[in-house]
């Protein structure tokens, strides 16, 4: 049954011109051919999405949330619109949105549909979250932390992968040695709060030396030698979001301007965030940007990354986060959903009709 409720006439008036009286039955037949997002479905494509993902599309930007989204909910659909009305219901100059996920094929998703809906993306921004670190806050910021200072006037940070044995590297080695394994490469660890994690990607040797108990000489070993190879203006993967966060707790006024240019920021698919993400996402909203997480906590991937439920569910308790919940699965029937809901805890979830 079409939603011709207040919520739809609302979303649908903002972002596909619809007359204010005119029904989603009458809009769709009149407009459907010149329409880009009706054109791909048999209806209107809004009126047909429930009121949980409705409610969740108006839900403030300003006050900033948890969405718990069960599988096969629509929840990246929910995305896009929530993007195209963000961008069709208000003027906007030179602030946005970010629509942050963490693969490239869920940013893309995001923004094809998002096309159908408006002519240009400005001034939000669609994409990875790595993606958006390194354009908005490492490159332009991270060398001021770093003190790199840059050659010919360039101050892009080089990412260098853990993997790596170029050869340059050995200059960015610790003094003494760990474990059985020699001396630490800098682009073999990563700072994870006060905590060293060695991560070089061979197992036998990260274990052994995560193992160990770091007195203070060995902790200063691995500073210098990571500020070494930061000042250098290079950094690892896992680097990116430590420096990002020293950023904009170090230098407010940088994380202003970032704050500003993103009040705020939605983060697709928020089980895979790590403890170090989940820092520099406070730093934001201590700078003042509403942040609104979005996910299925029993669907995390990122575990070996230090992603954990349990981590995350503190953080949204800690923050205050408003929560929201999508709860019909439009994918599986009811059969499969109550058999998957006796493996994980899922809460009352309503599969798809037969």
């Amino acid at each position: 049954m079409p939603n011709n409720g207040e919520s739809f006439h609302k979303i649908a008036t903002a972002v596909c011109g619809k007359p204010a009286s005119m029904s989603a039955a009458d809009c769709y037949e009149r407009h459907a051919n010149t329409n880009s997002f009706c054109r791909f479905y048999p209806g209107c494509r809004i009126a047909e999405m429930t009121e949980e993902q409705l409610v969740y599309v108006l839900h403030p930007l300003e006050q900033k949330s948890f969405l718990k989204a069960c599988p096969g909910s629509g929840k990246t659909e929910a995305v896009a619109l929530k993007a195209a009305y963000a961008r069709s219901s208000k003027t906007w100059e030179h602030s946005g949105v970010a629509f942050l996920s963490f693969t490239n094929h869920a940013a893309d998703v995001i923004q094809e549909r998002v096309a159908r809906l408006t002519v240009s993306v400005y001034p939000h921004y669609i994409g990875t979250f790595n993606s958006w670190l390194h354009g908005y806050i490492l490159n332009p910021f991270g060398w001021r932390f770093m003190k790199y200072e840059g050659k010919g006037g360039d101050c892009s940070v080089r990412i260098v992968d853990a993997t790596s044995d170029a050869p340059f590297l050995n200059g960015f080695r610790t003094k003494y040695t760990y474990a059985t394994f020699g001396k630490v490469g800098a682009h073999e660890f990563f700072l994870e709060g006060d905590r060293f994690v060695f991560a070089s990607d061979d197992d036998a040797k990260d274990m052994a030396r995560n193992s160990l108990m770091l007195e203070d000489w060995r902790q200063n070993d691995l500073i210098d030698a990571k500020t070494r190879f930061w000042r250098a203006g290079f950094a690892n993967h896992q680097d990116v979001e430590t420096i990002c966060s020293f950023v904009l707790h170090d230098l407010p006024t940088v994380r202003t301007q970032v704050t500003q240019r993103f009040p705020t920021v939605i983060i697709d698919e928020c089980q895979d965030l790590c403890p170090s993400q989940l820092n520099l996402l406070s730093e934001l909203r201590a700078g003042g940007a509403s942040v609104h997480l979005v996910g299925d906590l029993n669907q995390s991937i990122f575990s070996f990354r230090g992603s954990d439920p349990a981590v995350l569910l503190k953080h949204i308790a800690d923050e205050k986060l408003a929560e929201l919940a999508f709860t019909v699965n439009f994918r599986s029937v009811q059969a499969v959903v109550d058999v998957c809901g006796k493996i994980v805890a899922h809460g009352a979830i309503q599969g798809r009709q037969p």
